[in-house]
């Protein structure tokens, strides 16, 4: 089947958001009478009734509702690919981990405004939703992602660097008591998610041959920024990146209480819409962004 004409796709989605012809002509400026015959000629085209005509204004047919997100998905489509023809100087947008966002990208921020001083970049903070990412308007996301995530048909993934997750306590906590002396102690310790699916905990529970009983009480935290604040208060034991914590582990606040350190299957990893990852900006961010965490970046920011 041929497309049909772009004008009544237009006007349709604009009635069918609204539910009015009125009001979709006045957004469309054209007048009203021009919506109906879009819609009608689009009807036609399609062999269908996308309305059902009311005396008090029009109402979507059941063939209207299944057509109407598919129109507006492909117009915010359109749109968004006229907005990156804008140049150079228009504003990249990227989503990211909020902890890896405050404790690692925006102290660097500086950084890559001195290499690249032609982007403008602005963080947004990731809630693990990747319809928030993809419906978002968004140009680039950082997250933690599984194996099954990273196979998402719709995104080019790149990996960034690998986790390294550790418990972090409290010097006085690990001390005791009880103290944390080998990792069956934590069965008498309360546990602090960082996140909801506790996913982060039972990978290094797994990798210590703790049975999963030991991993699935606790406090739940929505952020590792959380978490680690509580575990630094003497709440409990969270369980973080090594990568992100230095400064806490340098000056004491927190310790390591066990060698093991997973780092399989986990990280993080810079992913995009599917072929954007080749517009200039976004590979500019993309090639900034794996210098710094292979330290191919200048002396690391105050």
């Amino acid at each position: 089947m041929r497309l049909p004409p772009l004008n009544a796709l237009r006007a349709f989605e604009a009635a069918a958001r609204h539910e009015s012809f009125a009001l979709a002509a006045a957004e469309l400026h054209v007048t009203q009478g021009a919506v109906s015959r879009h819609v009608r000629l689009l009807e036609e085209h399609l062999g269908v009734l996308l309305f059902h005509r009311r005396a008090q204004g029009v109402e979507l047919t059941a063939a209207g509702r299944l057509l109407l997100p598919e129109t507006s998905a492909a117009f915010d489509r359109i749109v968004r690919a006229v907005a990156r023809l804008g140049g150079a100087e228009r504003e990249l947008r990227v989503i990211a981990a909020p902890t890896f966002a405050l404790r690692w990208l925006v102290p660097r921020l500086p950084r890559l405004r001195a290499r690249h001083p032609e982007l403008r970049v602005s963080v947004g903070l990731f809630n693990n939703r990747y319809d928030e990412f993809l419906e978002g308007g968004w140009d680039l996301g950082i997250e933690a992602m599984d194996s099954a995530t990273r196979a998402l048909g719709r995104l080019d993934v790149v990996k960034l660097r690998d986790e390294a997750l550790t418990p972090l306590c409290a010097p006085g906590l690990r001390d005791g008591p009880p103290p944390l002396r080998r990792p069956a102690d934590l069965a008498r310790h309360i546990l602090l998610h960082p996140t909801e699916d506790r996913t982060d905990w039972r990978k290094w529970a797994a990798a210590a041959g703790l049975p999963a009983s030991v991993v699935e009480g606790g406090l739940v935290f929505a952020t590792m920024e959380m978490a680690l604040g509580a575990a630094i208060g003497g709440l409990g034991v969270t369980i973080g990146d090594l990568h992100l914590v230095d400064a806490e582990l340098q000056a004491g606040r927190v310790v390591a209480p066990f060698d093991l350190v997973v780092t399989e299957d986990t990280g993080y990893f810079l992913f995009a819409e599917k072929g954007r990852l080749a517009e200039p900006a976004l590979a500019r961010f993309r090639d900034w962004l794996l210098d710094e965490i292979r330290g191919r970046g200048s002396e690391d920011p105050a």
